[in-house]
């Protein structure tokens, strides 16, 4: 492990404290062990009973994921009234009061039975407060027929009833949920549980069941222990004979002072070929710039990498942000220092060719005569033009989609540009 010393320190500089994730890890979605369920139905006869699924891919809203509570049962010979409800439970893994707490977000969709939307009853999405005490049980937002209204028997309480859309696409919830929590008399300090997603199908005769699909849960607060990666700054494009030193800034988001790690790894395929480790301390609220050990290809071993930079550390309250990825480009290109720097000289490329027609805007010094040139990564030439004074230019061979430079040289200076050909 590498011993450094503060690089960029900033320690009068304090920031406005941001909201994290407070469901430890966002990738919790994607594991069943890390999530509750629950079925409650009272069927008089042997119909399918309701249905929970930690697991449903059925429908998600990023392609990927969502749980799911499935009411759809029959309603043949069904009496006047029952209860027929499934629920998913996600518990906290680090222990939170209502005062931490910022909103609740919540991405959710129905599916009602036969189609007949109107039918459908409710959904509540819940926190589970203060369970040692049972002081309050259940505080719901209730998501509703605009017809239903069904009772919150005590110690649930609704926060607020809402009507379903009348459409079965993706909704997304945002509440600020300590405030409407402070506005029913919970105070700051009641602690906070486990989150519950309810799907309640037919609960009186002639109301039809539903499927309802959550994904993209999110209770954003403050937390006391939380670093991660904000951004970073160092280039895509890795160059011949030319060190590149993996930069980042970082942040601790938390309350509190913070000791932690931050590594940066450069991968080819599956295989890591260059790390560097970095111990870090930040006073809370604060952020700086991380700056790695050079790194040299040579030769190169592929034109495609990734660039990993992230932070450990233990408590950390919130995952989602303690990673970021750049992809990283090997050119053969070795771009020359800049001798003789010429302060009006300018290159202008779009990033971005969906055609394979490449157009270059340029600026040069009176007087001054140029060479525009045109390379892929290999550093083979494919196009060239000589340019004076200012205008623009277009590359138009058919180019294969991939990524090229584009060099301006002029008076001793040369500026290159990357361009990223889609087809």
């Amino acid at each position: 492990m590498k011993q450094v010393g503060v690089l960029i320190l900033l320690p009068f500089l304090v920031f406005s404290l941001e909201t994290v994730n407070l469901i430890k890890d966002h990738s919790f979605e994607k594991d069943s062990d890390l999530w509750n369920y629950y079925i409650g139905a009272s069927i008089p006869t042997s119909d399918i009973p309701a249905f929970a699924n930690r697991h449903d891919s059925e429908k998600a809203f990023d392609g990927i994921y969502s749980a799911s509570c499935d009411t759809r049962t029959p309603l043949q010979n069904a009496p006047e009234q029952y209860t027929d409800s499934a629920v998913i439970i996600q518990g906290f893994t680090t222990e939170k009061v209502v005062g931490d707490l910022d909103s609740l977000i919540v991405r959710y969709a129905i599916s009602p039975k036969d189609d007949i939307f109107y039918n459908a009853l409710a959904i509540s999405v819940a926190l589970n407060l203060n369970p040692e005490g049972l002081i309050y049980w259940n505080m719901s937002y209730l998501i509703k027929n605009s017809d239903a209204n069904p009772p919150a028997e005590p110690p649930k309480q609704y926060l607020e009833q809402m009507t379903i859309e009348e459409d079965t696409g993706w909704f997304e919830l945002v509440k600020p949920i300590r405030y409407d929590l402070n506005g029913v008399g919970i105070s700051d300090q009641t602690r906070v549980d486990s989150l519950v997603l309810d799907g309640y199908g037919a609960k009186i005769v002639f109301w039809f069941g539903q499927k309802v699909y959550f994904d993209d849960v999110r209770l954003m607060g403050y937390a006391d222990y939380d670093v991660g990666v904000k951004e970073i700054f160092s280039g895509d494009l890795i160059q011949a004979n030319t060190p590149y030193i993996p930069e980042a800034r970082i942040k601790n988001f938390g309350r509190e002072p913070a000791d932690f790690i931050v590594v940066a790894d450069i991968i080819e395929g599956e295989t890591t070929i260059y790390t560097d480790t970095l111990d870090w301390s930040l006073s809370a609220d604060t952020e700086d710039t991380v700056r790695f050990s050079e790194c040299m290809l040579e030769p190169p071993i592929a034109e495609t990498y990734t660039l990993r930079i992230h932070t450990y550390k233990d408590p950390d309250e919130s995952d989602a942000d303690d990673e970021k990825t750049k992809e990283l480009h090997f050119s053969a290109i070795a771009e020359p220092p800049l001798t003789h720097p010429v302060t009006h000289l300018s290159l202008s490329v779009d990033p971005f060719s969906m055609s394979g027609v490449l157009r270059v805007s340029y600026s040069l010094p009176k007087d001054h005569t140029g060479a525009l040139t045109l390379f892929d990564l290999s550093g083979r030439r494919l196009d060239a033009q000589q340019v004076r004074g200012y205008g623009s230019a277009t590359f138009s061979s058919d180019l294969a989609a991939g990524v090229y430079i584009v060099r301006l040289e002029a008076g001793g200076t040369t500026l290159s540009r990357k361009v990223v050909v889609v087809r």
